[in-house]
Parts: C-alpha cells; structure tokens; sequence
C-alpha cells in the first residue's frame, strides 16, 4: 500500500519501483559499472542519469481511497524574538494493523516503539523542560507529524502550509528512533556536516560530556529518510539526532549488534514494542538532553545556522531570503 499528498508535487513519478542490492548490482554490471561506481558517480554535482540496456513491462491494479491524517503542533512563543523560531518534529505514526496477521492469530499490530513512539516522547519532554525554564528569545515550536512512513508526507504538507514562515524559521531538530540500547559517550547528528549546525551540535553534546560521531553508515542515505529533509527542502537548515556507537561498558561492535539485531527482529515489525528488560531508557535520556541544549541554545542566541555553500538547500534558503527581503 502507498500513500500520496492529496494535491501531487510537481514531477511526481507515475510508477515507484524498489529492487533488491543483488538485482541493482546486475543492472548496473550490464552497464560497465558496480554498485560503489553509482554511489561515487552520485555524490558529485555533476553526476548525470545513466542508461542502462535494459527494458521492463509491467501490469498492476490498484483502488484508491482518502483519508485525513493529522500533524499536532504546540508554541512556546519567545521572549525577545518571537517572529523568529526553531522547530522541533518527530513523527508519530507507524504502520498500523496487519489484518491477515490478526486473523490468523498472531499479533499484528505495529506498535513502533523505537520508530517512533521513542522521539515523540522526547519531543514531549524537550517541550515540558524548555517551557519549565527561562522563556527562549525565539518561539520553539514541536511538531508531531504524520505519514512519515508513507514518504514524510505529513513533513511535505506542512513544509507546504506552515503555520510559521519557513524563512523565519532558523533550525529544526528531528528526533527518529531514540537510543533505546544505553548510555552512550557520543551521539550522532545526521546532516549536521552539512550546515552550521555540527558545531553548535557539538556544544550541546559537550554539556553532557558527550562527542559527536560522524554516520557511520553514510550509504544508508538516514538525511533523505526522515522529516528533516523537508525541511532541508524547504531552506531550514536541519539535523537528524542519531544513536552513537561507544557504549558505556559495553564492548567493541555492542553498537554494530544492536542495531543490526532491532534491523533484523524489530524494525517495521509488529515485534517493535517496548521491552524494559532489553531497552534502557539512559541513552535515551542522553539523547533528549543534547537535543534540548541544542533547541534552547539556538532559540536563546542571534545564532542563524546558515548551509555550506556547496549544498543545494543553500540556494533554496538564500532565495527565500531574497523573497522575504523585497
């Protein structure tokens, strides 16, 4: 089952396929060139569609029906500048009930624990703290969203009706999936190299005596997968709050089993519900503490994190400014 905006973007691709690494592998091999090829070719600018010698023929057929779903978004209005503000999203959907799973017996509902239930909850607890403290010079807004599993689409819709002009919108901060394994010594901010934001990323962590790891899986494309990157689309520089890799007392590739073990058994699984034998919330409490600091530290400063020039949501941003300006 797919699931579109109502109103289509622009461009909108009539058929979606996904394939397999072994079948990408093959097609690609039929043009020249590996899978380690594509992924080079396609991190330059210059990069070019490449055809491959090969034709396809398919036949499918579909229903259509509508439904609403709904985004829930709460203000803390600033002090000194409250036309200016940070957003912070996490998603609260997941992938609802298996009907054939249920009939059959079996426990089909996709309760998604870690993906997303974990970032709401510290969605809510950056909401209470920040709004229990000293009122920000900025508003802060927190963002709830819908159909991110659909293709972030509740994050295009409101990137397309925001409550708040984007072009005043100075960061937003996505939490997905919290650490759910323990107490880390670092934490990850996925796109975070790719604006101003690593720096002041690495202040907040450095508050809980943490370092910031770069991603480690730079393949698995986590910057294009959440709804941070409509945000990104839209100008506001964005970053993805991400679990670390050095467990405290844990041992070397703790991190690598982990997560490959929730990949495996868990991930968009009706097996994804909460176990408190298996999930420490102290990492989690890590994470919702840098993710704070980091909101409140932009939101109480003149701090405008800007893009690198070389990223194309630079020009996005610069545009709307100019917009804004005339």
């Amino acid at each position: 089952m797919q699931f579109w905006l109502a109103t289509l973007p622009e461009n909108a691709l009539d058929v979606k396929v996904l394939i397999t690494q072994p079948v990408a592998e093959q097609l690609l091999a039929a043009a020249g060139l590996t899978l380690d090829d594509a992924f080079a070719m396609a991190a330059t600018r210059e990069f070019e569609p490449v055809p491959l010698p090969v034709r396809a023929s398919l036949e499918m057929t579909f229903e259509t029906r509508r439904f609403t779903g709904t985004n829930v978004i709460g203000k803390i209005t600033g002090d000194a500048a409250p036309d200016e503000a940070v957003i912070v999203t996490a998603h609260h959907d997941h992938l609802g009930i298996d009907a054939d799973r249920v009939a059959a017996g079996d426990d089909g509902i996709y309760n998604g624990a870690v993906d997303n239930a974990s970032g709401v909850a510290m969605l809510l607890e950056m909401a209470a703290a920040i709004a229990s403290g000293p009122t920000p010079d900025r508003s802060v807004y927190f963002l709830t969203l819908s159909a991110e599993e659909s293709g972030l689409l509740g994050a295009a819709h409101y990137a397309e009706n925001p409550v708040f002009p984007l072009v005043n919108t100075i960061a937003n901060v996505n939490v997905d999936s919290g650490n759910m394994y323990g107490p880390s010594t670092d934490i990850v901010g996925i796109g975070a190299e790719r604006s101003e934001m690593l720096p002041l990323l690495r202040q907040a962590a450095a508050g809980e005596d943490m370092t910031v790891t770069p991603d480690n899986q730079p393949n698995q494309g986590l910057f294009f997968r959440s709804d941070q990157l409509a945000f990104a689309r839209a100008g506001v520089p964005a970053v993805f709050i991400n679990t670390g890799v050095d467990f405290v007392g844990k041992p070397e590739g703790y991190a690598a089993q982990v997560k490959a073990d929730y990949r495996r058994e868990r991930y968009h699984q009706p097996a994804d519900e909460y176990d408190p034998e298996t999930m420490p919330l102290g990492g989690l409490v890590q994470q919702t503490k840098v993710a704070t600091r980091l909101t409140y530290g932009i939101a109480d400063s003149g701090i405008r994190p800007a893009w690198k020039p070389s990223e194309a949501f630079a020009e996005t941003r610069a545009r709307a400014e100019r917009l804004a300006d005339m």
